[in-house]
């Protein structure tokens, strides 16, 4: 091969392998599925190195060894299957080493061992390039193998090392998607079966936008019904009009968030008593985006504690016409009310806590006989 040909078809190499890194990361900015750009980067680095045959390894976080990922060229069953990260192995140095690890021939390798399914799937001469993520983390290794020896050149080398580095981030951008995914599915879960809680989305102007299930739940209305519905609907024609609805959402604009503890209106004209609160979203400009109002339906608690306060009131409002002394007191003896008379008796504002032994010594022994 003279120099000119030689020439030609390193620029020939050249364009092809630009050209796959420029496929790469195309198809990279198309998908969030990261098994499926991985596939893509093997089929693709194969591809580039006439090899046809190439995976990627990752890291079991928590144990010492990796397991395939991804592949192409090889069968199937291959996904999946995990290597000890021993000492002798040539992955286990390419990741320590943060370099690639080139075997030119197993026959005559003498510094690493191979695994048995390599040899046995007749693979010859491998090359093992370690990928990582941003921070300089380890992520795993792309491994690109030959069934026959081979002079991995310099070219080769630095190709693996290009398309390695933009493997990183890549990888790291979409485990942060599916963490996301995740996260937005719990998120999910949570709000369609939080019944009790309404949870719904307004726009800057506080028109509904987003109406989840256990807003329907508790308000009655559908999410088809209540969408670009103003949420001062939702409030009684008394706060209407004394302003509560616009006072809540400026407070939020304001201050971040507001309280929402107030009666509210059903869709069939019934009241609900709401525990929840208003928060401001903002965009990255710092403009409001919208309102995020999540809210307990306490209604049935509210209007027992409304009882009881009532029952207490009556029940002292009696006790304050009788002219017997009346003590009341928690099982260890301390007070917690006792009746007008105590106070007359003493001649001052019975204010103590303390229990019947207490009281007594407040009492004139004249009075104690």
């Amino acid at each position: 091969m003279t120099a000119l040909q030689k020439q030609t078809l390193d620029q020939g190499q050249l364009l092809k392998r630009q050209k796959i890194l420029a496929d790469f990361g195309e198809f990279a900015l198309r998908s969030d599925d990261l098994d499926s750009v991985l596939t893509e980067a093997c089929r693709l680095v194969g591809e580039a190195l006439d090899t046809k045959r190439s995976k990627v390894l990752e890291i079991k976080r928590g144990e010492k060894k990796l397991w395939v990922r991804a592949a192409v060229g090889w069968t199937p069953n291959i996904v999946g299957l995990q290597l000890n990260m021993d000492q002798h192995s040539s992955e286990t140095y390419a990741i320590k080493l943060g370099q690639p690890m080139v075997t030119k021939d197993i026959a005559k390798e003498e510094r690493f061992g191979v695994p048995a399914f390599m040899k046995r799937a007749g693979v010859v001469a491998l090359v093992n390039v370690p990928i990582f993520v941003p921070g300089r983390k380890p992520y795993g290794l792309l491994q690109v193998d030959d069934v026959v020896p081979r002079q991995f050149e310099d070219s080769d080398i630095q190709f693996l090392r290009t398309y390695a580095t933009i493997l990183g981030p890549v990888i790291d951008r979409l485990h942060q998607v599916d963490a996301l995914k995740v996260s937005e599915e719990r998120f999910r879960l949570v709000v369609e079966n939080a019944r009790d809680y309404a949870i719904f989305v307004t726009d800057a102007e506080d028109r509904i936008v987003d109406w989840h299930e256990g807003a329907q739940a508790v308000f009655g209305w559908t999410a088809s019904e209540a969408a670009g519905m103003s949420a001062s609907k939702l409030f009684t024609e008394e706060d209407r009009a004394k302003g509560e609805d616009q006072k809540e959402v400026e407070t939020a604009r304001r201050e971040g968030s507001a309280p929402d503890v107030r009666w509210h209106l059903r869709k069939d004209g019934s009241h609900v008593f709401i525990d929840g609160s208003t928060e401001c979203l903002r965009n990255a400009d710092g403009s409001v985006k919208g309102f995020l109002k999540i809210g307990q339906n306490v209604t049935e608690r509210h209007r027992t504690e409304r009882r009881l306060r009532q029952n207490e009131a009556f029940q002292r409002m009696l006790i304050g016409g009788v002219p017997q002394l009346i003590w009341r007191s928690e099982s260890i003896g301390n007070r917690i009310w006792s009746s007008p008379q105590w106070s007359s008796l003493l001649a001052r504002p019975l204010k103590t806590a303390k229990g019947w032994d207490g009281l007594r010594r407040c009492i004139p022994m004249t009075m104690q006989r």
